[in-house]
């Protein structure tokens, strides 16, 4: 039975998430299952299994949440400094 997994942006994530990039961060950690969803609602992150997860699943989650860095890609970022530029031109 899909379990949903409620935090906080504001607490949790310090403000910032990625959506894409903690759901590859979970992907690729072999201590917990990929996730079917993650969705930011305001302050509300909810993170959806395909079942509940196991105490020491939960355990890494957290761990996984903490370590949680958001990381703009370099190309995304490299057109919005462009654009910018071009702006001030």
């Amino acid at each position: 039975m899909p379990t949903s997994y409620v935090k906080s942006l504001s607490s949790h994530f310090s403000g910032s998430l990625r959506q894409a990039q903690l759901d590859k961060e979970i992907y690729d950690d072999a201590g917990i299952p990929a996730a079917m969803y993650i969705e930011l609602d305001g302050d509300d992150v909810t993170i959806m299994f395909a079942s509940a997860l196991s105490g020491a699943e939960i355990t890494v989650l957290g761990t996984i949440i903490s370590a949680h860095s958001p990381v703009v890609p370099t190309s995304m970022l490299d057109d919005i400094l462009s654009r910018l530029t071009a702006l001030e031109a």
